[in-house]
């Protein structure tokens, strides 16, 4: 395993081995490299733009912005080079990709990417497709799903429309992309439980199978950390409340005897079906490593759930670079056996969410 060969760090005293973690800068530049390299090299990469892509340019960039690695910025440069100017038919998750370029363009200044940026934040704030109160329908690339509100959403169109609205400086973007998160909020947050439901149907006026669905829950946890930090000093009282409640939440169900890392269906043991997942673990993990960072959370409050969960992402890392047991793409489920079904596959959304919980612990190392 990739882990064996980079954890080398042996601190000299025992009152350092208590307070060090068993990793190091090196070894999780090392390991983010290794699945960035498996990621760029997967057939779809260079020719498809969809919510993969676009997860995986996120964590390629956040390398960038954590090392300054050039050969990251090459990555996602070249990416855009080559695939916007062949567009892409408009939905939720190819919207995906421009929380990534609105990053790019703020380093390169180039004024080709602007257009990209006007025509995408337009057509996300004015001609998407919405639900009962004004939400995003999670119109996909294969289909419409009515009156459908998703956790993936989150991700895939209301984080890029505020990036846009910041950058364009139109603040009615961003109150609309605040909006999506009150709503999303009101109708798949479990405030019994502090977690997020997967989906909810204005048609049926449910949550459907009901689950606590891992990855959805890491979209809603990433989103809610990055909301907060383009917010700044407005904060907003609703998303922090949301992100406490999941943060609070989930130490008890992480999985000391797998890996430590998070079951896909969370409340729901391995003996039931439900299976270690790596995606949503390393989603949950960039959240609270950055919220540490930040100074929202006191630095050792989730400090033990996070060095378990990094080590067991490390783990999880095949020595070509391939993250493992990381979940296919996934409709909302009317039953929780759906979610157990699910198959586990190489996938650019593991890789870039991998990345994404090395490299914010990284910037949490001295």
């Amino acid at each position: 395993m990739l882990l064996s060969r980079l954890l080398a760090f042996v601190p000299a005293t025992a009152a350092a081995m208590a307070a060090a973690p068993p990793y190091n800068r090196t070894a999780l530049d090392a390991a983010s490299k290794s699945a960035i390299k498996s990621l760029v090299s997967m057939s779809s990469w260079s020719t498809g733009w969809d919510w993969d892509q676009g997860v995986g340019l996120y964590g390629i960039w956040k390398h960038y912005e954590a090392t300054g690695d050039n050969s990251s910025f090459t990555a996602v440069q070249n990416w855009f080079t080559t695939r916007l100017p062949g567009g892409q038919r408009k939905h939720v998750n190819s919207m995906s990709v421009f929380a990534t370029l609105v990053d790019l363009y703020k380093v390169t200044g180039d004024a080709k990417w602007l257009p990209y940026m006007e025509e995408w934040g337009y057509w996300a704030m004015y001609n998407l497709t919405r639900t009962e109160e004004g939400g995003m329908q999670h119109v996909t690339s294969d289909a419409q799903h009515p009156q459908q509100l998703w956790v993936d959403t989150l991700m895939m169109a209301a984080i890029p429309l505020a990036k846009i609205g910041l950058l364009l400086k139109k603040p009615e973007y961003v109150a609309e992309a605040k909006k999506q998160f009150y709503v999303h909020i009101k109708y798949l947050h479990d405030t019994k439980t502090g977690l997020f439901f997967h989906g909810w149907t204005f048609i049926d006026r449910d949550n459907f199978a009901g689950a606590h669905w891992a990855r959805g829950n890491a979209w809603a946890m990433i989103t809610l950390t990055e909301m907060l930090e383009l917010l700044g000093a407005e904060g907003d009282a609703t998303i922090q409340s949301a992100l406490s409640a999941q943060q609070k939440a989930l130490p008890a169900l992480q999985d000391h005897a797998n890996g430590e890392l998070w079951r896909t269906v969370l409340d729901h043991s391995v003996a039931e079906g439900s299976y270690v997942e790596t995606s949503a673990s390393a989603g949950f993990l960039f959240s609270y490593a950055k919220a540490a960072r930040k100074g929202w959370i006191k630095s050792d409050t989730y400090a033990a759930t996070v060095e378990k969960g990094v080590k067991g992402v490390l783990a999880s890392i095949a020595p070509n670079g391939e993250v493992k047991n990381v979940s296919a793409g996934t409709g909302v489920g009317d039953t929780i056996e759906h979610y157990y079904g699910i198959s586990k596959v190489k996938t650019m959304w593991g890789q870039g969410m991998a990345v994404m919980a090395l490299m914010e612990t990284w910037r949490t190392l001295a």
